[in-house]
């Protein structure tokens, strides 16, 4: 029982594997393997549905990307005018420690970059992005005006929104 658990996780992680590389080169799984008989199209099947979910999970890390960048840079509208601000302006605000609270979403972009597998470049930009948005506004007053208009997340958010979508 426990030996056929390990060859079921294995070709699991094989069916996985295969759906990744099917799926980033554009095959269509039911036609490449049709000629295999009944054991194929089970396998056809399972690949499917990894690619569903696969696709699944690109849908909510999309979703989840627009909602940081909305709530760290455009969460609030100022009173009389169109600028808005998020939490990345007002928590910028706070000497010393503000800009640097603020890079937090940072990770999580890093951590889409690394899932996704996404080249070296997007990684660079993304902290390019970041470090000048930190090395800015750690400038007192110049800083947080800076802050308003830069808009570091939204820019990371779209560089990877951009990515998922090619």
């Amino acid at each position: 029982m426990q030996s056929a658990l390990i060859i079921l996780q294995n070709d699991c992680l094989l069916i996985s594997k295969l759906a990744r590389k099917t799926a980033a080169i554009g095959f269509n799984v039911r036609h490449r393997v049709s000629g295999f008989g009944h054991a194929s199209a089970k396998l056809a099947a399972k690949m499917e549905d990894v690619q569903k979910s696969q696709r699944e999970g690109r849908e909510a890390t999309i979703e989840r990307l627009e909602r940081i960048a909305h709530l760290m840079d455009t969460a609030v509208s100022i009173p009389g005018t169109r600028i808005r601000v998020g939490w990345d302006s007002l928590i910028g605000l706070l000497p010393g420690v503000g800009d640097f609270l603020s890079s937090a979403p940072l990770l999580y972009y890093l951590w889409v970059a690394h899932r996704f597998k996404f080249g070296p470049k997007t990684w660079l930009r993304l902290i390019v992005n970041q470090g000048i948005d930190f090395l800015v506004g750690s400038v007192p007053l110049v800083g947080d005006l800076f802050d308003v208009g830069f808009k570091s997340n939204k820019r990371n958010a779209d560089l990877l929104i951009d990515k998922l979508r090619e």
